[in-house]
């Protein structure tokens, strides 16, 4: 890029302003009721949202642009920027005491708790709020025995299994009645 004198210039990102959107007034009425207190799902019903759209209420009004736009008149990026940048230099008096209880001196500590909840409400009021998400469960079922090899494997594994079952009972039968003492078992059905 040259400037006027036919100089380079360094390479420079354009601004592309962004479009601007028109507010619908429904959007505006519910902002006022949320200043209010009103829950956010009663101040959709009350502006003639109904149906899914009260099922998800963040999730509906978030993803439009009219919204979106008033979040930036009101709540700009920026000054949640600039506040964010605030809160992590914010700097409050600890007292250090003694063990009689007494006050030795004042330290000067990160303080972020105050403003921390007022901040989380801004992004969640913009949409851009992310909560972590649980993982999801999984829900496939995974068939093994679907695989004739499967199938196979496992039969022989049965097989086997049975095989040396019957062996060690043999065994331990033969054992018991090559001592002197062997008295069969008499089992009362």
């Amino acid at each position: 890029m040259l400037d006027i004198n036919n100089e380079i210039l360094p390479d420079a990102v354009p601004v592309v302003p962004k479009k601007a959107y028109t507010v619908h007034p429904r959007h505006r009425v519910i902002l006022s009721q949320i200043k209010e207190g009103i829950p956010l799902r009663q101040a959709m019903a009350t502006v003639g949202y109904s149906g899914r759209s009260l099922d998800c209420p963040k999730q509906t009004l978030n993803k439009t642009r009219s919204w979106k736009a008033l979040m930036d008149e009101y709540v700009p990026e920026e000054v949640l920027a600039t506040r964010h940048n605030e809160i992590l230099n914010l700097r409050a008096q600890q007292p250090v005491k003694n063990l009689a209880g007494d006050v030795i001196e004042l330290r000067d500590v990160p303080d972020a708790k105050h403003v921390l909840s007022a901040l989380e409400m801004g992004y969640k009021l913009r949409g851009t709020y992310k909560e972590a998400a649980a993982p999801a469960k999984s829900q496939t079922i995974y068939n093994l025995f679907y695989k004739p090899e499967v199938r196979a494997q496992v039969k022989a594994f049965e097989e086997g299994l049975k095989q040396q079952m019957i062996n060690e009972a043999s065994n331990t039968r033969n054992a018991n009645e090559d001592s002197e003492d062997y008295r069969p078992e008499i089992i009362d059905v």
